[in-house]
């Protein structure tokens, strides 16, 4: 079997034979192993190739059809853990104002007078109930959080306390004190949150976004801290770098990263691991996992 395979991916698989993508023959490969933008750039050489392995679990940017009669995976689940680490820690961060003592120990001040809050007794939407928003709702419960979750038809999630669908999102965000957002992006998210949905969320709440940053309209978020939103954590953007003169940068009450948020030694390793027992599966003729087409 011929694989192409990024060279710092590091497999060890029997019987394979390995190719970054200067081979000089990809229509005779296999299995392809990469990124949406690679896979695009030889898609056309890539006509005879089995089963296609990305790396990333978003693939909003490839298009499916023509591929009906080859396997298609993502790598859901590699990057959940870290992304949920992320979510708790930045939240934790502005509860108990992080910053604002920071600031008091640079200017050599002892201020015991900073106001701080517990996540204890928070209630946490979760937009999006996969494995991004099970990995942090496992641990936010520690704190005593309460979870919604909201998916496609507010169907039962294991661990969640509530459920709602996608199209009735009222009750769901006017009840939380903290919203994270982790949904995918297709033609029914993108541009959902905008100046509507927000003003449905509580006075003073947190909105967290680690999914797609077309999902939300920037500038209806930007309005909206303007008026109850009191933070906004946010690793996606609508537009990816975002300019330097967005007005985002400045603004006081955002957080922002570089989509790096599931950025970690772990997620390596979970990746490779996903990547070996799903190439593993399809070589004795079994389905891969998350296969998506």
């Amino acid at each position: 079997m011929r694989i192409i395979v990024p060279e710092n991916i590091k497999l060890d698989i029997p019987n394979v034979e390995y190719y970054g993508t200067e081979i000089l023959n990809p229509e005779t490969v296999d299995v392809f192993v990469g990124n949406i933008g690679v896979f695009n750039a030889y898609r056309d050489q890539l006509e005879n190739v089995k089963y296609i392995q990305l790396l990333s679990a978003g693939y909003d940017s490839l298009e499916l059809k023509g591929l009906e009669n080859k396997v298609v995976c993502n790598a859901r689940g590699a990057y959940s853990g870290p992304i949920a680490e992320y979510t708790v820690a930045y939240l934790l961060s502005i509860y108990r104002q992080h910053d604002a003592f920071k600031q008091s120990q640079k200017d050599h001040r002892w201020n015991r007078d900073i106001p701080v809050t517990t996540l204890y007794g928070k209630q946490v939407a979760y937009l999006g109930a996969g494995d991004i928003a099970f990995e942090t709702q496992s641990r936010l419960k520690p704190f005593g959080v309460s979870s919604i979750a909201v998916n496609s038809n507010g169907r039962e999630v294991p661990g969640f306390d509530a459920f709602f669908a996608l199209n009735d999102l009222q009750q769901a965000l006017s009840d939380a004190d903290i919203v994270i957002c982790s949904l995918p992006l297709n033609p029914h998210t993108d541009g959902l949150l905008g100046s509507e949905q927000f003003a449905m969320m509580k006075e003073g709440s947190i909105f967290v976004n680690v999914g797609r940053g077309p999902v939300v309209k920037s500038k209806d978020l930007l309005e909206a801290l303007e008026e109850n939103v009191a933070y906004a954590i946010l690793d996606v953007f609508e537009k990816e770098p975002v300019p330097m003169d967005d007005p985002i940068w400045d603004h006081p009450r955002v957080i922002m990263t570089p989509h790096v948020s599931g950025d970690a030694q772990e997620s390596v390793i979970k990746l490779q691991n996903l990547l070996t027992q799903n190439i593993l599966l399809f070589q004795n003729g079994e389905t891969p996992k998350n296969q998506i087409n």
